[in-house]
């Protein structure tokens, strides 16, 4: 089991630190997942707010998110139209205002 700590400033992690593509044509999020079988891939998602290219706003108070798991994930498609893709679960095993830990999972 590999866990991450994670800080937190002002209601935001930075994506970043978790994964990440770097192109420009790359689409990054972060997700609160919930299995549902009616949903794309199982799931269904609650997005993260963006606030810029990096940082992703908490959707709820760090208390409530405590045992929530996440998607954090890019899309990429090449100009010869070649699709390229990441996606990484993780538990929230804590959540405060200053720090998350994160425990990185299969598939929930």
């Amino acid at each position: 089991m590999t866990e991450l700590l994670i800080k937190v400033e002002q209601g935001c992690i930075n994506q970043k630190e978790i994964v990440y593509g770097h192109h420009h044509r790359s689409n990054n999020w972060v997700a609160t997942v919930m299995r549902d079988v009616t949903k794309p891939g199982g799931l269904d998602r609650l997005f993260w707010k963006n606030l810029n290219t990096s940082f992703r706003q908490l959707p709820f108070e760090p208390k409530d998110i405590t045992g929530s798991c996440i998607e954090v994930g890019y899309d990429y498609r090449s100009a010869s139209g070649k699709k390229y893709f990441q996606r990484e679960y993780y538990e929230i095993v804590y959540c405060d205002k200053e720090q998350m830990t994160l425990s990185k999972i299969s598939k929930p």
